[in-house]
């Protein structure tokens, strides 16, 4: 490889998606973020360039060694692109500068789309929070870094690369050959680069509370500050009271 670049050891479950991604199954998952007026793509940009930095582990592209995939770092930037396509598309890579990302905005969204041995759902939440957070400031508005979004200054922590799996303490079970059959999903199989995208609104207040109901150990750091107390902001912007 490279000197001067930095590479990372993919992770117990990154190491599966490279085996198995493929023009029908492509491993791409897309977070997204409402903002109240259009994106400026050029502030858009200037908070990327600001907030992958912070993320070292998602400036980097898959490399094939001689017995296993690594990540390497990459030195070009990661460019915008304005939502024009189909959501979640696979990665090529000439057309993506290596990256296994990609960010799009598309009039009022920004979008992040990752591969899946990049991260998970809650570090691809963790990135389009601190991207928006990043926006805003851009724009000039006085947003602070909280909520999941992480200050640009801070130097990242260990446990961000640390295989979580090898930490994981797991017991030593024996699993009967004569197990029952995995449940299996009935319907009819979609034909080969079908797409569906189901967007819906939801009330997040009360989703909040059903979670709560049904697994409150689980969801009892989630949602803004003020479901749990105080307003964060110290204005009821959101028209509900503590």
């Amino acid at each position: 490889m490279p000197k001067g670049k930095r590479w990372f050891k993919l992770d117990n479950a990154a190491k599966l998606y490279p085996a198995v991604a493929n023009w029908r199954w492509s491993s791409i998952f897309r977070v997204s973020v409402e903002m109240n007026e259009p994106v400026m793509p050029d502030a858009l940009q200037r908070a990327l360039d600001m907030t992958l930095p912070r993320f070292p582990t998602f400036k980097v592209g898959m490399r094939s060694g001689l017995f296993w995939y690594y990540l390497e770092e990459i030195q070009a930037p990661l460019r915008i692109r304005q939502d024009a396509g189909h959501p979640c598309m696979p990665l090529v890579k000439r057309a993506n500068d290596g990256y296994l990302m990609r960010v799009f905005y598309y009039r009022n969204r920004i979008s992040a789309e990752f591969f899946h041995s990049l991260t998970d759902g809650t570090g691809g939440l963790c990135f389009i929070k601190t991207l928006a957070v990043a926006y805003l400031r851009v724009l000039g508005h006085d947003v602070q870094f909280d909520q999941g979004a992480l200050p640009l200054n801070e130097t990242p922590s260990p446990d961000e690369t640390r295989d979580a799996f090898m930490q994981m303490p797991l017991p030593r079970v024996r699993v009967s050959r004569w197990e029952s059959s995995a449940y299996h999903l009935p319907g009819t199989l979609e034909i080969p680069h079908t797409l569906r995208v189901i967007a819906a609104s939801l009330p997040a207040d009360e989703m909040l509370r059903l979670c709560l109901s049904v697994a409150p150990h689980l969801f009892r750091n989630a949602g803004p500050s003020c479901v749990r107390g105080a307003c964060g902001e110290g204005k009821m912007t959101c028209g509900h009271a503590a």
